[in-house]
């Protein structure tokens, strides 16, 4: 099975309208337009990158992302929300195609794909910025 197929046919519409959902679920009525305070925080932070390993060892790679994070979106907001709808948006996606993949049926996987993005249990990573590496990882 080719599995780049799986976004040809039916599937345009059902990811176009998890796209929707997502944005009016957790972005349009809410505003965040501006950086977390665990942002503020990183801020003050230095740039150690790979001495992350050494420096933090309990989470470096999270560590690693506020650097990366602070050089690309730095106290921005606006870039911030951006970064941040961009991420939720591609994980709604792969989400979809991931049940498309395991079921094998685009209507069970868009059902089970609402779903997800509803939950209430992640609603603390649609924020801000500062949980774009939860959504990546």
């Amino acid at each position: 099975m080719n599995y780049f197929n799986l976004i040809k046919n039916k599937n345009y519409i059902f990811i176009i309208l998890l796209f929707i959902l997502n944005f009016f679920s957790h972005f349009f009525p809410f505003e965040r337009l501006s950086i977390g305070p665990d942002e503020y925080n990183f801020f003050t932070f230095e740039n150690f990158g790979l001495y992350n390993f050494i420096q933090n060892p309990h989470r470096p790679l999270q560590y690693i992302w506020f650097d990366i994070q602070k050089l690309i979106i730095g106290d921005n907001g606006t870039f911030g929300l951006y970064y941040l709808f961009i991420a939720n948006s591609l994980l709604v996606i792969f989400t979809y195609i991931f049940y498309t993949i395991i079921f094998n049926n685009k209507d069970l996987s868009f059902l089970i794909s609402i779903i997800n993005i509803l939950l209430l249990n992640k609603i603390e990573i649609y924020h801000t910025s500062v949980f774009i590496h939860i959504i990546l990882a």
